[in-house]
């Protein structure tokens, strides 16, 4: 999620042992299946990421930037921004995690959504994984206005490290019932990304506010859904 200087530019036994993503783990061992592991358009996340694409070109026509929407298009389209949310743009608080600042900003947080996304979804279901993507993303926006009030903010990161935090959780839960292969597996995924937004984090146009909010609405989720689920944490 970008912003600063936009100004400027176990009870219920388990049917396998990699609990609990089972239901959602790669079937098969392609790159493809590592990176976008159970793809199918019956999934929220993809058309989430359509909408994305189509609101980005959408942004960038408005601003006359084939490369880039301009400030001003993103102001208008729900960017967060502290004073605004006070004077009662609530909507502020949503709109920004279908806005993207650059073409890299959005394939980034696609990439990340998709890889974590479709494998929480296969496993929660539909509307579980809407209301864990969508209240990460607006819990992240609440901590940037907050402690970054006169900030633009965009960018669907906040829920990109809800579904982060809310993977990194549900490992650490069920990491005794894991097999080798599936540690392995979500080790490696999670960890590029986790380093990857950490290390971009620390830039000065990137909104570490709402990626701590999205990172700890998404590992609160982690530990209700599994509870309610009947796993033993």
């Amino acid at each position: 999620m970008l912003r600063g200087d936009l100004q400027t530019g176990g009870n219920a036994q388990a049917a396998s042992e990699d609990v609990p993503l089972m239901e959602g783990s790669p079937k098969g061992g392609t790159f493809y299946d590592m990176l976008f592991p159970d793809m199918s358009l019956r999934r929220i996340i993809v058309w989430i990421s359509f909408a994305q694409i189509v609101i980005y070109i959408l942004s960038c026509l408005l601003s006359e930037n084939l490369t880039a929407p301009s400030v001003q298009v993103l102001t208008f389209l729900g960017a967060t921004y502290g004073p605004a949310v006070k004077q009662g743009e609530i909507w502020r608080l949503l709109f920004p995690i279908f806005l993207h600042a650059n073409w890299w900003h959005l394939i980034i947080n696609i990439m990340c959504m998709l890889n974590l996304g479709l494998v929480i979804e296969s496993k929660y279901k539909k509307g579980n994984f809407i209301f864990l993507y969508v209240l990460s993303g607006v819990i992240g926006n609440v901590l940037t206005t907050i402690c970054n009030p006169c900030q633009l903010a965009v960018g669907a990161s906040t829920s990109g490290f809800g579904l982060i935090g809310f993977s990194i959780l549900e490992i650490f839960l069920a990491w005794a019932n894991l097999s080798r292969r599936a540690k392995n597996y979500y080790i490696f995924n999670v960890s590029i990304f986790v380093l990857f937004f950490l290390f971009v984090s620390f830039s000065p146009t990137v909104d570490f506010f709402g990626h701590i909010g999205g990172f700890l609405c998404g590992a609160f989720l982690a530990c209700h859904y599994n509870r309610a689920m009947g796993y033993d944490l």
